[in-house]
C-alpha cells in the first residue's frame, strides 16, 4: 500500500467515476448507485451552503445509521467544514456538553432516542451553547424529494482546493476523564486508514457490508463506510441494530461483511430469531472494540463455519491500527489483535521509565504514523497524549509476540468497556454524586461473559437521608445514555479500606466480581 494524499470528497469523486451505476447504499425501502450519492451529497452540501454554512464551520451529526446521516457527513466535508459526530443515544446534559466542547455552529439531526419525548431539543441545546435556534437543522429527507433530485441533478466533482492534512471531523471518546474528550482526525488520516482497512480485509465491489456498528464511532468510519468508497462496494443499513433487526437485513438484503463488537455476533447466535441459513452469505466478520475469549471466538466459529472472522485494534485517537491476518488460528483470534497495519509502527514501552521493552516483555502500547490524532479539541486544552517524538500513548497494556502480532494484557486506567461501548467511570460517578442522598459512589467494571464488562455502582447514603433506588435510576435516566446506566447498584454501609487509609477498590472489584457471576 502507498500512502495516498487524498480528500472524503476526492474518494467520493473516484467512486462516482469508477462504479457509477453500482449499489453504493441500500435500505430497507431504498436503494441508490455511487453516481445518486455523488448527486445527492452535491443537493446536500448546496443546501446547506445556502444556510450560511462554509469551510472551517463545525457541523454536528446527531442521529442513528441512515443514508441521510451518510449525505449529510459527505455535504458537510465537501464544504470544507468540519464534522462533529455524536453519538444518537446521548441526553440532554450529554448532548450539551459536546456542543460546548466540539464549539459547534450548526446542528443536523435525525433519530435519537431522546427526540421521542423531546422534539424540541436540537433547538433548545444550539439556544443553550449560544449558537442560535436556527442552526439547528433536520437532516432527514423524504425518499421522493431525493428521487427529484437524483432525476434532475448533474453531479459536479468537488471543486475545493482541499487539503487532505486539514481536519475533517470531530469524534468524541471516553478517555479517562469526566467530560469527554473531542478528536481531531483529518483526511489523511481517515482515507489512508480505510484504504489499508479496504485492502487488508480484502474488500471488494462485489461485498455488501452491514452497517451494523454506529457511524460516529471510528471503528464503522474507517473499517465500513469509507472502505466501502474506496473499493465500491454497497453499504446496507438495517431498521436498527437489535438482534432480530440485523438478521432481517442480512438475510433479505445478502450481506457478505459483517463487522461489529464481539456482544453483536453473541447476541446474534444466541438470539431467538436466530437461523444459520440467515447468516449463510456472511463471508467476512470483523471484530472489534473489546477483547474476545477463546471459547466465544470457537462458538462463533462452529456456529458459522462459512464466516472467516478477523480481529481488529483500534481507538479513536489511533484510528485502526492492528488486524489479524486472513486463516488465522482460534489461538491467534482470541489471544492477539494481530499485526499494525501498513506504515503504523507500534512499540511496547515502560509505563513508568518510557524505554523500549522487547519481545515478549509487558508493557504499554504506542503508535506512530498516519492514523494518529491531530491532538483533543480545543488545541491545549488536555494534556496532550502524543508525545515530542510523535508516539501516541493509548494506555493500553500488552507485549509483542515472536511473530511479530501484539497481545493485550489490560488498560492503565480503569474505563469499562461495555459491548464495544468505552465507559469512563467518573463521568457515572459525578452524576451519582450530584443525587442529594448519596454521599460517595464508586463506580467500575466487572467480566460479563456477552458484554464483555458489565458496569457495576457502589454507593453509600447520607445519614437520615431518603434512599430509594428507583429513584436514582430515573436521574441516571435523565443524565446518561443507557449504555452508562450500572447493571447493579449496590448500598453500602462504607467502602473497603487499604493499610494506608485508601479506598481498597481491587478487593472492591473482586468482591463483586465473584458475587456478580455466582449470583
Amino acid at each position: 500500500m502507498t500512502l495516498c494524499r487524498e480528500t472524503i470528497p476526492s474518494l467520493l469523486d473516484r467512486a462516482v467515476l469508477r462504479f457509477g451505476m453500482c449499489c453504493a447504499v441500500e435500505t430497507t425501502q431504498e436503494r441508490y448507485s455511487w453516481r445518486e450519492i455523488g448527486l445527492l451529497s452535491d443537493a446536500a452540501a448546496e443546501s446547506l451552503a445556502g444556510r450560511g454554512i462554509g469551510r472551517g464551520d463545525h457541523v454536528g451529526i446527531w442521529g442513528g445509521n441512515s443514508l441521510d446521516w451518510i449525505l449529510a457527513f459527505l455535504a458537510v466535508v465537501k464544504l470544507g467544514a468540519v464534522a462533529v459526530l455524536i453519538n444518537n443515544h446521548y441526553t440532554e446534559r450529554e448532548l450539551s456538553e459536546v456542543l460546548r466542547t466540539g464549539r459547534v455552529d450548526w446542528l443536523l439531526f435525525g433519530d435519537c432516542p431522546e427526540l421521542e419525548h423531546r422534539p424540541d431539543l436540537p433547538v433548545y441545546a444550539m439556544r443553550a451553547v449560544g449558537a442560535g435556534a436556527r442552526r439547528a437543522v433536520d437532516m432527514r429527507t423524504e425518499p421522493a424529494v431525493r428521487r427529484r433530485r437524483c432525476t434532475e441533478g448533474r453531479f459536479r466533482p468537488a471543486q475545493l482546493a482541499g487539503n487532505c492534512c486539514e481536519v475533517c471531523c470531530l469524534l468524541f471518546t471516553s478517555g479517562s476523564t469526566k467530560q469527554p474528550k473531542c478528536v481531531m482526525m483529518t483526511h489523511y488520516s481517515m482515507v489512508n486508514n480505510a484504504v489499508s482497512m479496504a485492502e487488508t480485509l480484502g474488500i471488494r465491489m462485489e461485498d455488501r457490508i452491514c452497517l451494523s456498528t454506529p457511524l460516529f464511532h471510528i471503528f464503522c468510519l474507517c473499517g465500513s463506510f469509507l472502505p466501502a468508497l474506496y473499493a465500491g462496494a454497497s453499504l446496507v443499513i438495517p431498521e436498527g441494530l437489535r438482534s432480530a433487526q440485523l438478521l432481517q437485513c442480512i438475510s433479505r438484503h445478502g450481506c457478505s461483511i459483517l463487522n461489529g463488537v464481539p456482544t453483536s455476533y453473541l447476541a446474534l447466535i444466541r438470539s431467538g430469531a436466530f437461523d444459520a441459513d440467515r447468516m449463510a452469505g456472511v463471508r467476512l466478520g470483523v471484530l472489534g472494540g473489546a477483547p474476545v475469549l477463546e471459547r466465544q471466538m470457537a462458538e462463533l466459529q462452529r456456529v458459522l463455519p462459512q464466516t472467516e472472522f478477523m480481529i481488529n485494534y483500534g481507538q479513536t485517537e489511533g484510528a485502526c491500527i492492528c488486524n489479524t491476518d486472513h486463516n488465522s488460528t482460534l489461538t491467534q483470534l482470541a489471544g492477539t489483535v494481530g499485526r499494525p497495519l501498513p506504515h503504523i509502527q507500534v512499540e511496547i514501552v515502560s509505563p513508568d521509565t518510557g524505554r523500549r521493552l522487547d519481545t515478549g516483555e509487558a508493557g504499554e502500547l504506542v503508535v506512530r504514523g498516519y492514523n494518529v490524532m491531530q491532538g483533543f479539541y480545543p488545541p491545549g486544552c488536555r494534556p496532550a497524549a502524543i508525545d515530542g517524538q510523535g508516539w501516541l500513548h493509548t494506555d493500553d497494556l500488552g507485549r509483542r509476540n515472536p511473530d511479530g502480532s501484539i497481545t493485550l494484557t489490560g488498560r492503565k486506567k480503569d474505563i469499562i468497556i461495555r459491548g464495544g461501548e468505552d465507559i469512563t467511570p467518573l463521568e457515572i460517578e459525578s452524576v451519582i454524586q450530584a443525587y442529594e442522598p448519596i454521599l460517595d459512589v464508586k463506580v467500575f467494571g466487572v467480566p460479563h461473559e456477552v458484554l464483555g464488562e458489565q458496569v457495576i455502582a457502589c454507593v453509600v447514603v447520607r445519614e437520615g437521608a431518603a434512599y430509594r433506588e428507583a429513584d436514582l435510576r430515573a436521574w441516571m435516566q435523565k443524565n446518561l445514555a443507557a449504555f452508562k446506566i450500572p447493571a447493579v447498584l449496590c448500598r453500602m454501609e462504607r467502602f473497603p479500606l487499604s493499610a494506608n487509609g485508601k479506598l481498597d477498590l481491587r478487593r472492591l472489584k473482586t468482591d463483586w466480581s465473584s458475587r456478580f457471576h455466582s449470583g
